[in-house]
């Protein structure tokens, strides 16, 4: 499942300078993927199959995207042409 957008040029400028309301937005953004990378089948004593997110998972997925927020590369227009 991918997000129906992206994330927007001004957030993630504000993100790489660590605003708090930035980081929030790109969190919440992939927030959908990341519930969806965490999933893990849990079974039950009848036997069920159930499929639910590990939080711990989805912690540490939370935490990785937010310090690769640092290390973008910010490309010139010129080097995009």
């Amino acid at each position: 499942m991918r997000t129906s957008s992206k994330v927007g040029y001004e957030t993630i400028i504000r993100a790489i300078q660590q605003d708090e309301q930035a980081l929030l937005e790109i969190l919440l953004q992939y927030r959908q993927e990341i519930q969806m990378l965490s999933m893990r089948e849990i079974v039950d004593d009848t036997g069920r199959r159930y499929q639910c997110p590990d939080e711990d998972m989805m912690l540490r997925l939370q935490v990785k995207l937010l310090l690769s927020i640092p290390k973008f590369k910010i490309l010139s227009e010129e080097s995009c042409v």
